[in-house]
C-alpha cells in the first residue's frame, strides 16, 4: 500500500527526507526444500517492498531537492549463508538495487545506502542466538566478544540518514562485529 502511504506523507508532512526500508523475513529451510511459494513470499517482502518503497520515495525527495534512502540488507548478501537460499538471494538483490538507485539518483541529491546487519539480538532472534546450545556458535562467527544489538544497527542507519553522511552514497555498511573481516 505504498501509494497510499506516500499520499498521506505528502498530505500531512509535505515532504519526505528519509526512507528506511527495513521489512524482511527469513525462512530457515535447506535450499532444496524451499518451494516456489517460499521464494516468492521472501522476494515479495524482502525485495519488492524495497523496490516499491524506493520508487514512491524518489519523486517526493526530488521535489524537495534530495534525501536519503537506507536499505536494510544482511551480511548474507556479502558472504552467503547456509540454509537460507531465498533470504540470501533477496538480500543480495537489495544490495544491488541500492547501488543501482545510488547511481541513478545521485545527481538528484538522493543518497541510497545499505546496512548489512550480522548476528544481532532482537526479540525475533534472541530465542536462538541467546540459547545456551547455540550462542557460542554465533559468538565464534564474529571478531568481537559480544553479539550485536538492534541499537547498534539503528545508530548506523541514523548516521547514513543524517547530514553527516552527505557525501556517502552507494555503500554497504556491515554492522556485524567483524564477520565480514574474517
Amino acid at each position: 500500500d505504498w501509494k497510499n502511504i506516500y499520499n498521506e506523507v505528502q498530505s500531512v508532512c509535505g515532504k519526505l527526507d528519509v526512507l528506511v526500508n527495513n521489512a524482511g523475513i527469513a525462512l530457515a529451510k535447506p535450499f532444496l526444500d524451499q518451494t516456489e511459494e517460499d521464494w516468492a513470499r521472501t522476494y515479495r517482502i524482502n525485495i519488492d517492498g524495497v523496490m516499491l518503497g524506493t520508487q514512491y520515495a524518489i519523486p517526493l525527495m526530488e521535489q524537495n531537492g534530495g534525501g536519503s534512502i537506507v536499505n536494510i540488507s544482511s551480511i548474507s548478501a556479502l558472504t552467503g549463508m547456509a540454509g537460507a537460499g531465498a533470504y540470501t538471494a533477496s538480500k543480495g538483490a537489495v544490495r544491488s538495487l541500492t547501488k543501482a538507485a545510488a547511481v541513478d539518483y545521485g545527481k538528484h541529491n538522493i543518497r541510497v545506502n545499505s546496512v548489512h546487519p550480522g548476528y544481532i539480538v532482537t526479540p525475533m532472534s534472541a530465542p536462538h542466538m541467546e540459547h545456551p546450545d547455540y550462542k557460542q556458535h554465533f559468538l565464534n562467527q564474529i571478531a568481537l566478544p559480544n553479539l550485536g544489538r538492534a541499537e547498534e544497527v539503528a545508530t548506523a542507519v541514523l548516521f547514513l540518514a543524517s547530514d553527516e553522511a552527505n557525501h556517502i552514497t552507494g555503500i554497504e555498511l556491515p554492522v556485524d562485529g567483524g564477520v565480514t573481516a574474517k
